[in-house]
């Protein structure tokens, strides 16, 4: 069986930009996650170590943003779903977006979303 679970505005403070500027302080992010996965084992077990602990993952996110320190949000979300594919291998499809309040000129907001398969390349 698959399920599909979602985390939506996992609000990150981190260092993110292509400008100087933007890199000075910590800036506010928001990441949603949709992530298809097999959940035989965590149905039959009623275990978190059987399926996604979204704790975790919040966790996992939160660390990565923040200690990676990236220019782009492309390349943000590139990581975040190549961190979290290797972390999870019942994934069977994971969608990552990102949002950047405030980042250009007359716009609320910017942002980049990625969608990947079971076969998972980067």
């Amino acid at each position: 069986m698959i399920a599909t679970m979602g985390l939506n505005d996992v609000r990150i403070d981190a260092v993110m930009g292509v400008y100087e500027e933007e890199r000075g302080s910590p800036r506010p992010l928001s990441v949603d996650l949709e992530m298809d996965y097999v959940i035989d084992r965590i149905a039959a077990s009623d275990e978190i170590g059987d399926g996604i602990d979204y704790d975790r993952v919040v966790a996992m996110v939160r660390e990565h943003v923040v200690w990676q320190k990236y220019r782009t949000l492309e390349a943000l979300v590139a990581g975040v779903a190549e961190m979290l594919t290797t972390a999870y291998p019942l994934l069977e499809r994971l969608r990552v977006t990102v949002r950047k309040p405030d980042s250009a000129e007359n716009a609320k907001e910017s942002w980049v979303s990625v969608q990947i398969g079971r076969r998972f390349s980067f």
